[in-house]
């Protein structure tokens, strides 16, 4: 550990940490990871209603009195299905509905917080820029505008935008910090959310059914490879 320290593999904080005490030493990634963490903790809102669920594709879910099912969980969007039913809606419409009690979890699944992937698939560079926000966004909240009328960056507009985010995530996740962090088109959760029997199914289906010379419709083809997936007890993608 004390080489980790040395060598900056981990971070640790030392004017604020005894080393002859480590039950009470916090060990982060880096000194922007700590910043992190000290501003997280300071944005925490209290919310009336549990935002945690089971986030699992299968997990069972009731909303308007029916029982759905995760099929298909996007970096934007939730699929769903309900016997002969289809649905798609929105991460950030799903997470309002969890907040307002609208969605309740179904059965025994561990539940999980959204608010920790948002924290975990930031980088380094993510968490510097939220941080940066964070001091700007709080400067505007006490203080308000007047603090921004120079020609100094942030300008007033960008911090205005800034503190939109903040109110946005706080409402919605219970904690401003979030809405902070840079939405880049290429981060998100980069792993694959099917099995590679079921990509190597849907494959075949397309491959064998939808693209050869006598084409049948998509939902012919879909229906099939549904079934298929139902036989053999797996997940179809929506």
């Amino acid at each position: 550990m004390y080489v980790s320290i040395i060598n900056s593999d981990i971070y640790v904080d030392l004017k604020e940490s005894a080393l002859a005490e480590p039950d009470s030493i916090k060990v982060f990634l880096h000194k922007e990871h700590e910043e992190m963490y000290i501003n997280l903790i300071s944005c925490e809102k209290d919310l009336p209603s549990p935002l945690k669920i089971s986030f699992d594709i299968g997990t069972k879910i009731l909303w308007d009195n029916y029982i759905w099912t995760l099929i298909n969980i996007g970096d934007n969007n939730v699929s769903l299905s309900s016997d002969d039913k289809y649905n798609e809606v929105s991460r950030e419409l799903f997470d309002k509905l969890v907040r307002e009690g609208k969605i309740i979890g179904q059965g025994k699944e561990e539940l999980h917080d959204p608010l920790i992937d948002l924290i975990t698939e930031a980088s380094e560079e993510d968490y510097k820029k939220a941080n940066y926000r964070l001091k700007h966004v709080k400067k505007y909240i006490k203080f308000g505008s007047k603090e921004f009328t120079t020609k100094d960056e942030p300008n007033l507009r960008k911090v205005r935008d800034w503190v939109g985010k903040y109110r946005k995530a706080e409402n919605l996740f219970g904690n401003g910090y979030v809405g902070l962090l840079p939405k880049d088109k290429d981060k998100g959760n980069k792993q694959d959310r099917f099995s590679s029997e079921v990509m190597k199914l849907m494959n075949e289906h397309i491959q064998n059914e939808y693209e050869s010379i006598v084409q049948k419709n998509v939902a012919q083809v879909y229906g099939a490879f549904k079934n298929k997936c139902e036989e053999k007890g797996y997940i179809a993608p929506s």
